[in-house]
């Protein structure tokens, strides 16, 4: 579990906010048995929530195309949008 990114919004009783966050390919990649940075195929499960310890929504993405190489952890800042 890696948090990715966060947006603190307030929201009145019975208000609905859409937050919507961009994910670089950075941010689902993983190393691999050669210690290698890589992202590959397959399935990535995103949770959201007010905590680590309280995800009440998930989803999954299918990550689709060859293995891709990484070089080294770079900074990276998660975009956000609230609507």
């Amino acid at each position: 579990l890696e948090l990715c990114g966060f947006r603190r919004i307030h929201l009145a009783a019975g208000e609905c906010r859409t937050v919507a966050f961009e994910l670089s390919t950075e941010q689902v990649a993983h190393r691999d048995a050669h210690h290698r940075r890589v992202v590959e195929p397959g399935t990535v499960r995103i949770h959201v929530g007010h905590s680590s310890a309280e995800l009440p929504l998930s989803a999954e993405l299918q990550l689709v195309g060859p293995v891709i190489e990484l070089a080294e952890r770079h900074h990276y800042v998660t975009p956000t949008s609230v609507e």
